[in-house]
């Protein structure tokens, strides 16, 4: 009598790939916390924290910021009734922002600041485009805005760059007919202390935008860590929800494998006899 005894041939392939991949981190919210009280009728407001602990996970930013609100009319004149604002998991809306639109022509609008302090963040990485080192984007997912002819911008202000930082507390501008909404304009206007880096185009309700500015982070890795966020609102009324990661945001690109790889196993037939 005969016995055989086989093993099963096994093979593994083990392949490494060729592509890059990329890790990506809310650093900056431009949501508000999820705890901050719904507003409405509001001229301005401020101390408002950006949300960093609280909503959706992908709307989290690393380091936490301070909103200011400034209405681009005054509340009661012509027919303005102010600000409305709320949070959800996902977004932040605001409403009201501003009465009437305004083109380049006769600029004014509501305004949003954002204020954060990057550099302790900024410490424990090493800013540019290179293979492992950080680079960073400002992206802006926006839904529900206006439609009627006028365009919204966003600026970034720091030290360094030929820009000067601007730290006005903006809820201190005139209140008078549409005086801070023009001077919430010449303010985010000023070559000096504000760049611009990204529209949101007029007639545009809803897009999901993103702009390098890798740059810019590096000048201020290498100053003080302090940036200012500045969003005007030009359309009329003014609404628009701001959701997901918004933001300023980090990419950290990955190195790839020098060469594809294959891992073939094989543990071969073992055939055994035995005969008696």
């Amino acid at each position: 009598m005969t016995k055989f005894s086989h093993s099963v041939f096994l093979f593994g392939f083990i392949s490494l790939g060729t592509g890059c991949c990329s890790a990506a981190t809310l650093v900056g919210s431009v949501l508000s916390a999820l705890s901050t009280p719904a507003g409405t009728d509001q001229q301005s407001y401020s101390g408002i924290a950006t949300r960093v602990s609280d909503g959706n996970l992908d709307t989290r930013g690393a380091v936490g910021g301070i909103l200011t609100v400034m209405s681009g009319q005054e509340v009661g004149n012509s027919s303005y009734n102010g600000i409305d604002s709320a949070q959800f998991s996902t977004s932040s809306r605001f409403n009201e922002l501003n009465r009437f639109g305004a083109d380049a022509s006769n600029d004014r609008g509501g305004l949003l600041t954002y204020d954060f302090d990057l550099s302790t963040y900024l410490g424990l990485v090493t800013v540019g485009t290179a293979i492992g080192e950080s680079s960073f984007t400002l992206d802006i997912n926006y839904q529900g805005r206006r439609a009627a002819g006028f365009d919204g911008d966003w600026y970034i202000s720091y030290n360094g760059a030929g820009l000067t930082l601007d730290t006005t507390n903006i809820t201190t501008h005139t209140i008078s007919g549409f005086t801070s909404g023009t001077q919430n304009a010449a303010l985010v206007t000023t070559a000096a202390n504000y760049k611009p880096v990204m529209t949101l185009a007029a007639n545009t309700t809803a897009d999901s935008l993103s702009v390098d500015i890798t740059s810019d982070i590096a000048t201020i890795a290498a100053g003080d860590g302090l940036i200012r966020l500045a969003y005007i609102e030009r359309e009329f009324r003014g609404d628009i929800t701001l959701s997901g990661a918004s933001g300023i945001v980090e990419t950290v690109v990955v190195p790839e494998p020098s060469a594809s790889a294959l891992l073939l196993l094989g543990l071969g037939c073992i055939l055994s006899r035995r005969s008696r």
